[in-house]
C-alpha cells in the first residue's frame, strides 16, 4: 500500500537513486538488470508490476492443484492466517452491550441510535432498525457503509427501513473516521477560510488515519473490520435475532472490502453480499502454450482498504478472501456492468463452491455502464442504489427466508447522535504511547535504517 504512494509521488522520482536495497535487488532480478542499474521509480514500478504478476500466477497455479474440499481448506486456512496477521489484530476484543441514545420512529420502524465500546475502548456509534411486532427471532443484517459518507445517507436509511419492515433487525455501524467518529474539525463550509468539499473531508482524513495506523503496526482495514465484527456482536446479543440468519452487506466503494474480510474471518456471518471486492485486472499465465487469465493481485490505490499489506506475497488475494465465505451464501456484487466470461475470479469462485456441492449458494449481480459514465445509463450509487437492490433484495430474501423487502423511499431525515462522545482525535490519543515510543526511537535511525524498516513493513 505505502509502496504505491512512494512510487507515485513526485518526491519519489527526485529520490530515485534511493530505491530501497531489498526492492532494488528484486527489481533488478525481475527486469534482468544489475542492481546498480535500477535507479528510477519508473523502473521500480515496472519491476513491481512483474513481481505482482509472478505472485498472482504462482498462487493460481497452487490453487489449480486443489482437487478436494480438504485441499481447498488447507489452501484457504494458511492464507487467512496471513490475512489475520496483516490486520494488526488487537490483543482483546471489546465486549459489552450497546446503549440507546435516541429512538426515532418512521412508520412502524424504530430507529435506535446506539453507542457501544469499540476498538481500544473507543465508542462506536450506529443506527439500529427494528419493529415492535411480536415475532420469532428473525435475521440480523449488518450493512457496511461505503467510504463516500457515513451511516445517515438516504440509501442506507431506505435499506434499513425496508429490511426491518420485512422482519429483520438491521445495524448500520458508523465506521472509524466518519460521522461522530470523524478525525477533523471541518464540519461546515465556514470551518475553513476557502471553499472546500465539506462532504469529502471524512474520506480524506480517513486516509490520514490509515497512515497513522500503519506507523504503529496496525491497519485501517483492521479497524474497520473490527467495527463490522462488533456490529455482529451487538446483533447476536439480542433475543430477536436468529444466529443462523446473520448477514453482512458491504456497500460499493469500500464497504464490500470490509464486508468480505470480516466474513472471511468471522464464521458467525452466515450470508455475505460484497460489492466491488475481488475485481482486479487479470494477469495471463501460459498453460500448454495457451493463454489463461488468472485473478490479479492489483496495485494499491488511494483507498487503502484495497491495499491489504503483503497480500500478493502471502496469497490472500481478494478472490481468495471472497471464496473463504464458502459454503455460506455469497453474492458477488458489482456497481456497474460486469462480464462473467471475462472475469477469472468468477471461475475460481464457482470451482470452490462446487467442491462443497452448493453451487446454488453463489450468486452474482451487477449494474450498467461504468464509473466514467453518467447516470442513468451508468448505475452510480453512494452505498447500495435502488437499481442494485432490484437484483440484490430477492437473493438475500431467499437466503434469509423473508419476504422480498420493498424500497421505502422518502425515508425521512437522517438521525445523528447529539449526545454521543465525539473523540475527533481519539485514535491518536488512544495510541499515544505507541506513537511516542516510535518517535523516541526515530532519532536513532538514519535514512538507511528508516528505509530498511519501511521495506520490512512492506514485505519487500
Amino acid at each position: 500500500m505505502l509502496l504505491d504512494r512512494w512510487l507515485s509521488r513526485g518526491w519519489a522520482r527526485r529520490l530515485a537513486s534511493r530505491v530501497p536495497e531489498g526492492l532494488r535487488e528484486r527489481a533488478a532480478a525481475a527486469l534482468g538488470r544489475r542492481p546498480a542499474e535500477v535507479r528510477s521509480a519508473g523502473q521500480a514500478r515496472r519491476a513491481v508490476d512483474l513481481l505482482l504478476r509472478e505472485a498472482a500466477v504462482a498462487h493460481d497455479r497452487a490453487f489449480r492443484t486443489v482437487r478436494s474440499r480438504e485441499d481447498w481448506e488447507r489452501f484457504r486456512d494458511a492464507r487467512l492466517a496471513a490475512l489475520r496477521a496483516s490486520l494488526g489484530a488487537p490483543s482483546g476484543r471489546a465486549t459489552g452491550p450497546a446503549r440507546v441514545e435516541r429512538v426515532d420512529r418512521i412508520g412502524e420502524v424504530a430507529v435506535e441510535v446506539v453507542v457501544a465500546e469499540g476498538r481500544t475502548s473507543l465508542p462506536m456509534t450506529g443506527d439500529l432498525y427494528r419493529t415492535d411486532r411480536a415475532r420469532p427471532p428473525g435475521p440480523g443484517v449488518v450493512v457496511v457503509p461505503s467510504h463516500h459518507s457515513g451511516r445517515t445517507h438516504p440509501e442506507l436509511r431506505d435499506l434499513g427501513i425496508a429490511y426491518a419492515t420485512a422482519g429483520c433487525v438491521v445495524l448500520v455501524p458508523e465506521l472509524s473516521g466518519h460521522g461522530e467518529r470523524r478525525l477533523h474539525p471541518f464540519d461546515a463550509a465556514g470551518d475553513f477560510p476557502a471553499p472546500y468539499p465539506v462532504e469529502r473531508q471524512d474520506y480524506y482524513f480517513r486516509f490520514n488515519l490509515g497512515l497513522q495506523l500503519e506507523i504503529v503496526g496496525e491497519s485501517l482495514m483492521g479497524w474497520l473490520v473490527e467495527d463490522a465484527r462488533r456490529a455482529v456482536d451487538l446483533l447476536l446479543a439480542r433475543d430477536d435475532v436468529d444466529p443462523e440468519r446473520v448477514a453482512i452487506v458491504g456497500s460499493v466503494a469500500g464497504g464490500g472490502d470490509v464486508a468480505a474480510v470480516a466474513a472471511a474471518l468471522d464464521p458467525r456471518v452466515r450470508v455475505v453480499a460484497a460489492f466491488g471486492f475481488g475485481e482486479q485486472p487479470a494477469e495471463i499465465d501460459r498453460v500448454d502454450g495457451a493463454a489463461l487469465a488468472v485473478p490479479g493481485a492489483g496495485w494499491g490505490t488511494w483507498e487503502s482498504t484495497r491495499n491489504l499489506p503483503c497480500s500478493a506475497r502471502d496469497g490472500f488475494l481478494p478472490w481468495v478472501v471472497l471464496a473463504a465465505a464458502a459454503p455460506r451464501p455469497l453474492v458477488y456484487a458489482h456497481e456497474f456492468a460486469w462480464d462473467a466470461a471475462a472475469d477469472p475470479v468468477w471461475d475460481r469462485l464457482r470451482r470452490v463452491y462446487a467442491l462443497y456441492g452448493v453451487a446454488d449458494r453463489l450468486r452474482a449481480m451487477h449494474g450498467r455502464g461504468s464509473v466514467r459514465g453518467r447516470p442513468p445509463e451508468n448505475t452510480h450509487c453512494t452505498h447500495v442504489g435502488r437499481v442494485h437492490r432490484l437484483a440484490l433484495d430477492p437473493i438475500l430474501a431467499e437466503h434469509l427466508r423473508i419476504q422480498v423487502p420493498v424500497a421505502a423511499g422518502g425515508a425521512g431525515p437522517a438521525t445523528v447522535v447529539a449526545t454521543a462522545p465525539r473523540p475527533r482525535h481519539g485514535r491518536a490519543r488512544a495510541l499515544s504511547e505507541r506513537f511516542e515510543a516510535a518517535r523516541a526511537a526515530r532519532p536513532a535511525l538514519d535514512a538507511d535504517a528508516l528505509r530498511e524498516r519501511l521495506a520490512a513493513r512492506l514485505g519487500v
